[in-house]
Parts: structure tokens; C-alpha cells; sequence
């Protein structure tokens, strides 16, 4: 009588082949951003590999292909980490674990007020008539670099140029 024993493959190391440790193309997101804002896409991920949220931090951060974006709540200003584990068949040291730290900053660091500058009059303008005025922006004082290094900021409303 012959026994036939199902073959099972065995997933061994292969000699050379390692896993490296994951990083982010960035890692810092603001305080205010929407859930599915990318923070930042994973490097070092090597081809084949499967990645997996070990530690989400309570839902604050999700794995959408290799992007790592916002989840459900992001915590207030500060830092926070997470775990991802990357698997692969084969490597010497799979599964390994990588610990990411993620700094949420508020927003108005990570996106500074914008000017919004309206031209005023036609092209043609008597003198002493404002060219620019600041408007629309966060704040009673914005930074501006095309003025006279004495003059770096200037109220909301304010005229920053004028025809003389």
C-alpha cells in the first residue's frame, strides 16, 4: 500500500534577502486636515512586500496604497507615532516592524496666510493711489518680503504700493 503525503511548501529565508526600515517622504500634517489628507508616501518598502497598520494611534492615521493619510481624528498639536509592519515571504527578517513619528502642527504653520492681492483702479492711475491692499487673510499683521526691510508687515486694509 503506497501513502501519498500532500506536498507543503515551506517559506524559508532566502540568504541576502532583508527587509529595510520604512520612512516617510514627509511626516508632518496639519492640525485642521480632512480625514484622507496624505501625510506622506512610504520609502523603502521593498517590491512584493505587504504593509500592514500594526499601531494606528486610535484611528488617527490609515494606509491607502503606499500613501500613509489622515484617518478618522487626528490628535491636537504635538507628536504622536505609529507602527507599520511590513511582511514579505522569504525575507530573513519578516515580518519587521517599523515605528513612524508623525508631528501635527496647526495650520497656520503648515499653510501660512496667503496674500490675496486685488489690483485697484485701471491700468492707467492717478498718483498717490494704492496699487495693492492686503485683504483676506488671517490676523491683523502679514509678512511680506518686497518691502523695505524696515516694513515687513502691514495691517489688514493696508496699502502696500502706491503710484508716486
Amino acid at each position: 500500500m503506497t501513502v501519498f503525503v500532500p506536498f507543503q511548501p515551506q517559506s524559508r529565508p532566502v540568504p541576502g534577502v532583508l527587509l529595510g526600515t520604512l520612512s516617510l517622504s514627509a511626516a508632518q500634517v496639519a492640525d485642521d486636515a480632512p480625514a484622507g489628507t496624505v501625510i506622506g508616501s512610504l520609502l523603502g518598502k521593498a517590491p512584493g512586500s505587504v504593509v500592514a497598520l500594526v499601531d494606528a494611534h486610535s484611528g488617527a492615521v490609515a494606509l491607502s496604497g503606499t500613501d500613509l493619510v489622515v484617518g478618522l481624528s487626528l490628535p491636537s498639536a504635538g507628536e504622536f507615532q505609529v507602527t507599520l509592519r511590513e511582511t514579505l515571504a522569504g525575507a530573513m527578517n519578516s515580518p519587521r516592524d517599523t515605528t513612524l513619528t508623525i508631528e501635527v502642527l496647526p495650520a497656520s504653520e503648515i499653510n501660512p496666510p496667503q496674500f490675496d492681492f486685488s489690483p485697484v483702479g485701471d491700468r492707467v492711475l492717478a498718483l498717490n493711489t494704492a496699487i495693492w491692499t492686503v485683504s483676506e487673510v488671517a490676523g491683523t499683521l502679514v509678512p511680506f518680503d518686497f518691502a523695505p526691510a524696515a516694513e515687513r508687515s502691514a495691517p489688514i486694509g493696508s496699502t502696500i504700493w502706491t503710484v508716486t
